[in-house]
């Protein structure tokens, strides 16, 4: 048994007051002993459920051994404010009372989404990069656009580091401070402080050999250099298609990757423009 909301897609955008549509499929247990979905209820937050629609998908003939009895399910929601993220939840209820499936996915109201690519690079020798990755953030903008706010920030795998003796260090990226910033609407330059948390996978007897490492560098569209001068950046501001360039240089803190310098470029577009 489970359930899988395909719509909407994590962080979409979305108006404050607007409807979204939410649907997926759930499917009960297949033989020996097969269930049958009841109800799908769908919610926003903490706000009431409402009851999805439901269409039983074809059985197939002859029968795989694996096939489950699967439902289409979909109903509309209308998005509350304030502007942020909101969570959106799907429940899957079967003939026998029991729970078939649950799941949760967020949406960002009233804001932007920045979709598009990052490049890490440092001046540690066995993680110089570049590491590149996709990036997928969602933000909100002060009622008079002169202030951002970022709301969802998905961890990012910037890749692998191979540490001579140790091995393969997967490391993951997560937000972990800042994320309010300035934005000039006429000249379309962005300034945010972020602090950003690298974790290090490496672990000896199922115990972390390294403490994680943090980088706490400013977001911008203007120009940076990291505290040794090994990397320079230039950004690009807000352009009328949506495009823009935030680079941040910075030292990187604690762990194996503490004293050296890190560059951190995002290319992508804001949608819709501010």
């Amino acid at each position: 048994m489970g359930l899988l909301i395909q719509h909407p897609g994590r962080d979409q955008n979305a108006s404050v007051g607007s409807t979204v549509h939410v649907g997926g499929y759930a499917t009960g247990n297949g033989f020996p002993e097969p269930t049958v979905i009841e109800s799908v209820k769908v919610w926003i937050d903490t706000e009431q459920s409402i009851d999805a629609t439901l269409k039983r998908l074809p059985t197939p003939h002859p029968i795989p051994k694996d096939w489950v009895p699967t439902w289409l399910f979909g109903a509309d929601i209308i998005v509350p404010g304030p502007a942020g993220v909101h969570a959106v939840w799907a429940k899957a209820i079967d003939d026998s009372d029991a729970l078939a499936g649950l799941m949760e996915v967020d949406i960002v109201a009233g804001g932007v989404t920045f979709d598009g690519s990052g490049t890490l690079r440092t001046s540690c020798p066995y993680a110089r990069g570049p590491f590149e990755f996709d990036v997928h953030v969602g933000a909100v903008f002060s009622d008079d656009r002169l202030t951002l706010t970022i709301v969802s920030f998905p961890p990012i795998d910037s890749g692998e580091f191979n540490i001579p003796v140790l091995g393969t260090d997967d490391v993951t990226v997560t937000l972990v401070g800042g994320g309010t910033g300035m934005f000039d609407p006429n000249s379309g330059n962005m300034s945010i402080p972020i602090k950003l948390n690298f974790h290090h996978s490496i672990t000896v007897l199922g115990k972390p050999v390294f403490s994680d490492s943090t980088l706490e560098v400013v977001l911008t569209t203007g120009a940076e250099s990291s505290p040794h001068g090994t990397f320079s950046d230039q950004g690009q501001p807000l352009q009328p298609d949506g495009s823009i360039r935030l680079i941040g240089d910075g030292g990187l803190q604690g762990g194996p990757l503490g004293g050296y310098d890190a560059s951190l470029v995002l290319d992508g577009t804001i949608s819709p423009h501010p």
